[in-house]
C-alpha cells in the first residue's frame, strides 16, 4: 500500500511539475521512476509467492535446529523430516521419529517450541522394534 500511495503522489506532482511549469518531460521521468520502484517491490513479492506455491524447503539452519530439537527426546532418531513454505517465514513440519522409549507426538511438539516460525507440526512416532528383542543392541 505503501508504494502505491508514494507512486499515486509522485504522478501528481509530475502532472503539477507539467502544468505549473510546462516541464512537460517530468511526467514521464517520474512515470519510469515509478515503474522501477514497483518493479522492484514485486520482484520480491514473487520470490516470495513462487516459494510458497512450489512448497519451498526451509533453510538448512532452521532444518538443523528442527533436527537436533527432536532428537533430543526420549533417544529418538528423525527417520523423515519435511519442512516446507506456507508463508513468509512460515513454515510447516511432518517428521517422522524412531525411538526407543515411550514417547509421545506432544513430547515432541513441546521441544519445538520456542520457534514461531513452524506452524502445524505434525509427528509420527515409530518404535523401534529391534529394541523389543533381548540383547539386539549389546
Amino acid at each position: 500500500m505503501l508504494a502505491d500511495a508514494a507512486t499515486s503522489v509522485a504522478a501528481i506532482l509530475g502532472l503539477l511539475g507539467a502544468w505549473l511549469w510546462g516541464w512537460r518531460w517530468l511526467d514521464p521521468a517520474i512515470a519510469l521512476v515509478t515503474s522501477l520502484v514497483i518493479l522492484r517491490w514485486s520482484r520480491g513479492l514473487l520470490r516470495q509467492t513462487i516459494s510458497v506455491l512450489l512448497d519451498a524447503q526451509a533453510p538448512a539452519e532452521l532444518r538443523t535446529v528442527v533436527r537436533e530439537r527432536l532428537e533430543s527426546v526420549a533417544g529418538g532418531r528423525v527417520a523423515d523430516l519435511h519442512l516446507w513454505s506456507v508463508g513468509h517465514d512460515a513454515w510447516t513440519l511432518v517428521a517422522s521419529v524412531v525411538c526407543h522409549a515411550p514417547a509421545s507426538p506432544a513430547m515432541y511438539k513441546a521441544a519445538l517450541a520456542g520457534i514461531d516460525a513452524i506452524h502445524h507440526p505434525t509427528v509420527e512416532i515409530h518404535h523401534c522394534t529391534a529394541c523389543r528383542s533381548p540383547g539386539a543392541h549389546g
